[in-house]
């Protein structure tokens, strides 16, 4: 079994680049998206997303934008950590290592792409709202949603410098984001495990914002 499944990540290793350690993929990750394909040696269901989807000009293109990993279900005990039955089955995980996706591999090539590349473009926008920033540093539309976008991938740390960006430079609010930032703020102290901290300061929201 595996052997045949050697052979398979030997077809298409020359163009994806898959990596066979989870614990390594994740930790090369360096930023990118993570795609989990979890496989069976043997499963026609397999072999023919192997030989359609997976080879399919534009989603290796946008594989090149991730870091792949390879899981057979004969030497992978990731199956059982990522609660995964039937095979074949796609994981994409944010840049934070947060399940963005989970599709069932025998989607057409189109869907597989699209839901890769909702992964990777949110990496685009982000890059896109930073320049936007650099150029117009009291841009608060900009921050807040820099601040969504790194709240949606649990970026923390990230999310509350954009919201304290909002906080103090626009104490008067006349963007209307104050109160949103005021939220993340506290939402965000909480997420980090100041409970008391976060009360404190949702509180302090009600009181300013009935």
């Amino acid at each position: 079994v595996r052997a045949a499944a050697r052979e398979a990540l030997g077809r298409l290793n020359g163009v994806i680049g898959w990596e066979t350690d989870l614990e390594k993929g994740l930790a090369s990750a360096a930023g990118k998206p993570a795609f989990l394909y979890f496989r069976r040696s043997g499963s026609p269901l397999c072999q023919s997303f192997e030989k359609g989807a997976l080879l399919d000009e534009k989603v290796i293109d946008a594989l090149q934008r991730c870091v792949a990993v390879w899981l057979d279900a004969a030497a992978a005990p990731a199956f059982a950590r990522w609660s995964v039955g039937e095979v074949p089955v796609v994981v994409i995980l944010s840049p934070a290592g947060r399940e963005e996706s989970r599709v069932k591999g025998g989607l057409p090539p189109e869907e597989l792409l699209g839901a890769i590349l909702n992964a990777v473009e949110k990496d685009r926008v982000a890059s896109r709202l930073e320049s936007r920033l650099e150029k117009a540093p009291r841009d608060w539309e900009s921050a807040w949603q820099l601040a969504a976008l790194y709240l949606d991938q649990e970026q923390w740390g990230k999310a509350k410098e954009m919201a304290g960006r909002i906080i103090a430079g626009d104490p008067d609010n006349l963007s209307t984001l104050l109160d949103n930032a005021l939220f993340a703020g506290a939402y965000i102290v909480g997420r980090l495990g100041d409970y008391a901290a976060s009360l404190s300061e949702f509180a302090a929201l009600l009181d300013r914002y009935p």
